[in-house]
């Protein structure tokens, strides 16, 4: 019965790119337990945060929440709204790709004060590219499977998490020197022009 809920409410495909974006994340927390290894050794701390457990518990319910809602709500699907969030989703991956490339050895799920700053790749244009990758993704990802109350909840409460987490984090970053003179014009989370 549930199988066949499942089959009606959202296409097959689905389900495998879900499974794959679900295993990726798990890759990225086991990844970042490496780098925080080699960030100790570089003399580069974890901070302690009050409200991490209420980010992993986001990500952890994010997928548990969108398989619930397709299972037990069929919602009418838009073909065009699938497809303006599948653009935005691809959009948002070239993002991630370009940022973790761009961080290399220096990404984290922590917040880290680093020892040096980077203000190449998509650092020359705002200061948080990685958190507007996972905004876009926390909406279009339910929004993909016709998940509507899913990306308004989850994208909800992941901007409760960014507004007590970004602050902190940069109260970190502006104690690094240099960080203040590049940053400082440059906005948190939506592109300025680079300046050259």
């Amino acid at each position: 019965m549930a199988r066949s809920l499942m089959m009606m409410n959202s296409p097959t495909w689905y389900w495998f790119f879900l499974v794959a974006i679900a295993i990726s994340r798990l890759a990225e927390v086991l990844y970042s337990k490496r780098l925080s290894q080699k960030a100790s050794i570089r003399g580069e701390k974890p901070q302690k945060e009050n409200n991490f457990i209420s980010m992993v518990a986001l990500h952890s319910c994010f997928f548990i929440g969108i398989v619930a809602e397709i299972l037990f709500f069929k919602h009418p699907q838009t073909s065009w709204i699938t497809a303006m969030a599948a653009i935005v989703f691809t959009l948002a991956f070239i993002l991630r790709i370009w940022t973790l490339k761009t961080l290399s050895s220096s990404w984290n799920v922590r917040i880290v004060k680093p020892q040096s700053i980077i203000t190449h790749g998509p650092y020359q244009y705002l200061r948080h590219p990685n958190y507007l990758v996972v905004i876009l993704e926390m909406f279009t990802i339910p929004i993909i499977g016709g998940a509507y109350f899913s990306a308004l909840l989850f994208s909800s409460w992941n901007a409760l998490v960014l507004f007590f987490r970004i602050p902190k984090e940069e109260a970190l970053l502006f104690q690094v020197p240099g960080y203040k003179e590049a940053f400082a014009q440059k906005n948190r989370l939506l592109p300025t022009k680079a300046k050259h």
